[in-house]
């Protein structure tokens, strides 16, 4: 008889502009959307069998309209941690669930212009003089890099 063992992965990634509102975090602040995608991703983990562990990161775009140049390392941290929350609310095992905050040092969209009067300084690009139309438009152009992934690794065992 031969027994193969697969390594498994998947990435699922959630949209944090459906699961919080802007610069929110709190587990009691996901939205009704955001709530419905961690029902339905909570389920699919606990029908799933031989999962090593889980990892929940995560990310902000450039934008920082604070003092603290770690603020988005921070509210990405913070959203990781209520995502983590939440799955375990749900019945999942904490044990296994690690999270990680990277801020806006991970974007997947970079090809958004900086709005002219804008600033790049070292918390983020701030407003400046840009006219809030124009950084309407840059932050909506940023929107995929506002995100949560959430990575499953386990194994599939064959016979």
């Amino acid at each position: 008889m031969t027994i193969s063992v697969a390594t498994k992965y998947e990435k699922i990634t959630l949209a944090a502009g459906a699961l919080f509102g802007h610069n929110k975090s709190g587990v009691d602040q996901i939205l009704a959307e955001g709530r419905a995608q961690l029902n339905a991703l909570a389920a699919k983990l606990g029908g799933l069998s031989n999962i090593e562990r889980i990892s929940i990161s995560g990310h902000a775009d450039i934008t920082n309209g604070t003092k603290d140049a770690n603020y988005n390392d921070k509210l990405s941290l913070a959203r990781a941690e209520s995502v983590r929350a939440y799955l375990v609310s749900q019945g999942l095992n904490s044990n296994n669930i690690s999270v990680a905050g990277h801020g806006g040092k991970k974007p997947i969209k970079t090809d958004c212009p900086m709005p002219k009067g804008a600033k790049n300084t070292p918390q983020g690009v701030v407003q400046g003089s840009a006219s809030l139309a124009d950084m309407n438009a840059f932050r909506a152009c940023l929107q995929p890099n506002r995100r949560v992934e959430v990575e499953i690794f386990g194994e599939s065992v064959a016979k």
